[in-house]
């Protein structure tokens, strides 16, 4: 079993897409995230013509992709499993960020008021 096609989609905007065999999958996915919206389960299966879609809901950003076989779920499952972890990772990154960047802008206050207590003291700054 291979995974012919994956997307990340917006509501029904897909954002990115990759299709490793020829064939045309935007009128198929575009009915799969349909039916995504309209039901808000985090996890869906949905066979349409020969392939299988599997999709995980999060957060509004749908995570599909297709297969050529319906009786393996391991796969699909794995691969959106990458997803799932990645946006984890992302919100992580995220918080570390803002962490690091109150600690900049804390510290960049602290020496401009420091600055500014010395040369008041010094009298180089006239009261």
């Amino acid at each position: 079993m291979t995974i012919t096609y994956s997307c990340i989609a917006n509501g029904r905007a897909v954002l990115a897409e990759l299709a490793l065999t020829g064939g045309s999958y935007q009128e198929a996915v575009a009915t799969v995230l349909k039916l995504v919206l309209l039901r808000a389960e985090p996890k869906t299966i949905m066979q349409m013509g020969s392939f299988v879609y599997h999709t995980l809901f999060i957060d509004g950003i749908t995570y599909l992709c297709a297969t050529d076989n319906a009786l393996d779920t391991i796969t699909p499952s794995a691969f959106l499993k990458n997803a799932k972890e990645s946006q984890k990772t992302r919100k992580i990154l995220r918080r570390i960020w803002w962490k690091h960047f109150r600690k900049i802008v804390v510290i960049t206050v602290v020496i401009l008021l420091s600055i500014i207590i010395i040369l008041l003291s010094t009298n180089v700054i006239p009261t």
